[in-house]
């Protein structure tokens, strides 16, 4: 009986704590039954799923998004040390008490993190940019080889 006491005492001392007990069972009754849909053997089963419907499941959906992004071992490290820097940002607000104290713990968390997640999306923006002005030259390269004038904002006026 004292551990029931002790059960329900620690909920009245920390209000947060029915919340966050609430939403973690919620959550691992809705991972494990995730897992059951995903890992049952199926009739007709095809590549993406038991049936046509199954496609627009939102669960399938998210499924392929994450499986999509971490195709390459740079993607997979690249949402790795977001979720790491998210999670520090969240934990460094949650355990600052004063407001000058959250701004050191952001302003700490963002130097040293923030910068390496800076490099990361200047990195994807830069591949995209250049495998598009890639594609572009390559085509522009046809295009001169056939003798066909080049429209480029470079060689604009210049014959």
């Amino acid at each position: 009986m004292n551990g029931v006491a002790d059960f329900f005492g620690f909920f009245e001392q920390h209000s947060k704590g029915v919340l966050l007990f609430l939403l973690t069972v919620f959550f691992l009754i809705w991972m494990i039954s995730w897992l059951v849909k995903i890992l049952r053997p199926v009739r007709k089963a095809n590549a993406y799923g038991s049936s046509m419907g199954s496609r627009e499941r939102l669960g399938f959906v998210i499924a392929r998004f994450f499986a999509n992004i971490i195709d390459d071992f740079r993607h997979f490290l690249a949402l790795t040390l977001v979720i790491i820097f998210t999670i520090l940002i969240v934990y460094s607000m949650a355990t600052a008490g004063t407001f000058e104290e959250k701004m050191k713990a952001l302003q700490l968390v963002i130097a040293s993190i923030g910068t390496l997640l800076g490099s990361i999306i200047g990195y994807y923006f830069g591949e995209s940019a250049a495998s598009k002005s890639q594609g572009q030259g390559t085509a522009d390269l046809q295009r001169s080889e056939e003798g066909v004038p080049v429209e480029n904002e470079m060689f604009r006026g210049v014959e």
